[in-house]
């Protein structure tokens, strides 16, 4: 009994801390989730990202110190299902860049006339000679096994779906940024 009565106050903190954070999973699921229609919706792009930096988070929570800032952006005709499958592959090929322990920037700013999300890592970097095909169909840098070759060039065909661009630069040993460029009042 009274192992009990001392255990119980501990218990019930960390189950109402699970119950807090499987709700928050759920709600991020359910944004990150969300059906994608034919049609563009006004969407918080914010929202949308930091919905997809909690579904990210268990892949780089143990080797990956995040950072984010969120400038206040207005709502913008997009494909938000799409937009967060962006940021999803962006923010997981950051954490795998890294070897041991690093960091991941995530930043939206507003420059007329256009929304950007940055996701910049210090990982490895790419080599300068690659990045001319990193938006190739199948083409991958990662070792056998580990990559299709599909998710940057699946991400560039959305970013382009927006009429928006994405960018990248990067510097061996030290990291890299990608840049998505989303139009303020995207349309296709």
């Amino acid at each position: 009994i009274n192992y009990i009565r001392q255990d119980i106050a501990p218990l019930l903190t960390s189950t109402a801390n699970g119950v807090a954070r499987v709700s928050e999973i759920v709600k991020s699921l359910k944004t990150f989730a969300r059906e994608d229609s034919t049609e563009k919706c006004l969407t918080d792009i914010n929202e949308g990202l930091k919905a997809t930096i909690t579904m990210a988070h268990n892949e780089i929570k143990y080797h990956c110190e995040l950072h984010t800032q969120f400038a206040p952006l207005p709502l913008t005709n997009v494909y938000p299902g799409k937009l967060n499958q962006v940021f999803m592959n962006l923010i997981i090929n950051a954490g795998q860049s890294i070897t041991g322990k690093g960091d991941i920037w995530i930043r939206t700013l507003v420059e007329p006339p256009y929304i950007i999300v940055q996701v910049e890592d210090s990982g490895c970097g790419i080599e300068p000679d690659k990045i001319k095909n990193i938006f190739t169909p199948f083409y991958t840098s990662k070792p056998l096994g580990q990559g299709t070759g599909l998710g940057l060039s699946i991400s560039h065909s959305i970013v382009e779906k927006h009429a928006g661009k994405i960018e990248v630069e990067s510097t061996v040993g030290k990291g890299t940024c990608f840049s998505v460029y989303i139009p303020l009042n995207s349309s296709e």
